[in-house]
């Protein structure tokens, strides 16, 4: 599929805050989810790249944190935004949801409720479909972005899961969401036209010869 002229934001939740606090997210069967987080957006990101599409990664280190609210804007001039998450609870819970603000647009409602089921299809997983919430990750999104979600791809802590489960199906489920990216990309949003600005020509004349002025010597009067 040929995705030239969209842009993507790809956000890995949990991870460092501008007050430099790490925030692990859930953590279950040794993994912290703000790892599985990012390998997810790191794989979306190259399988999107790869067709063509324009991608922005916000991946909080160290380095760069940022506040959830700082974190939404960064979704500015693009055309979908994702914050990218997994879900724990009791141990016992499994299935995939999509998570979209309480303030949300149906454009949001209706990438949400495909996204969700393609996951959870591809993942063999309940679908639980489409909530809302407030999400300070997503408050800041800007209007003219189409579409604005947050991925839970599946209960990290299930108790039928095991380690060494938990990244296959993490990078499972980012497949099926790149498919669902590409797919409401091709369908609900116009490709932006590259403009290409060719450098003005300047006309130089032809420049006069220097007079050079010869030294004097002194033998001649």
């Amino acid at each position: 599929m040929n995705l030239e002229g969209f842009r993507v934001c790809l956000e890995a939740g949990h991870g460092y805050h501008d007050t430099m606090e790490y925030d692990p997210g859930a953590v279950a069967h040794g993994f912290e989810e703000h790892k599985l987080n990012v390998a997810q957006v790191e794989h979306v990101a190259k399988l999107l790249e790869a067709q063509g599409c324009a991608v922005t990664k916000v991946i909080c280190r160290s380095s760069n944190g940022l506040a959830l609210s700082k974190r939404g804007l960064q979704a500015a001039g693009h055309d979908l935004f994702l914050s990218f998450h997994h879900n724990a609870a009791n141990g016992k819970a499994q299935g995939t949801e999509v998570l979209m603000h309480l303030m949300g647009t149906l454009s949001d409602a209706g990438f949400a409720a495909s996204l969700s089921k393609r996951i959870a299809n591809h993942l063999g997983y309940f679908d639980r479909g489409m909530k809302k919430q407030s999400l300070g990750v997503l408050r800041q999104v800007p209007k003219e972005v189409k579409a604005a979600v947050l991925v839970e791809s599946y209960f990290m802590d299930n108790t039928a899961l095991a380690g060494t489960d938990l990244e296959a199906l993490s990078l499972k489920a980012a497949d099926a969401a790149a498919e669902g990216i590409a797919d409401y990309l091709v369908k609900n949003c116009k490709p932006r036209k590259q403009i290409i600005v060719e450098p003005k020509k300047v006309d130089i004349g032809p420049s006069e010869p220097k007079k050079v002025e010869l030294p004097k010597m002194p033998w001649k009067k």
